[in-house]
């Protein structure tokens, strides 16, 4: 019997396990829990012999419905993102700033009459 990686099927001969139910597991797993993902059954009643090379396949909940509990989520995720991040941008954006408004105020002084020395020795 072999198991391959994730959404994949399991591989066995029917006569050999009649009447058991096989799960194909989930690695990851959902919050560190092993969830199935494939459960194929062979069916064997009492009443009638063994109905070979018929199985059912189903998929678990969990990936029917792979973005159950984002939205509830989704306020705290992005909350903690932009915190983890904000260093990053606002350190480059403040001496932005600081040279923005420098440089404004430095050109505002030279074209005043205190200034106009000064931006004569500049321009040369």
């Amino acid at each position: 019997m072999k198991v391959h990686r994730r959404y994949e099927l399991l591989i066995i001969n029917i006569v050999d396990y009649p009447g058991v139910l096989i799960r194909a597991w989930d690695k990851s797993g959902v919050l560190g829990i092993r969830q199935p993902i494939i459960g194929i059954t062979f069916h064997k009643s009492e009443e009638s012999k063994l109905k070979k090379y018929i199985a059912q396949y189903t998929v678990s909940p969990y990936a029917q419905s792979p973005l159950k509990g984002s939205l509830e989520n989704a306020f705290f995720n992005t909350f903690r993102r932009t915190k983890a991040q904000f260093l990053y941008v606002a350190a480059p954006a403040l001496i932005v700033w600081e040279v923005w408004v420098w440089a404004r105020d430095y050109n505002e002084y030279l074209y005043t009459k205190a200034g106009r020395e000064e931006l004569a020795r500049v321009n040369v």
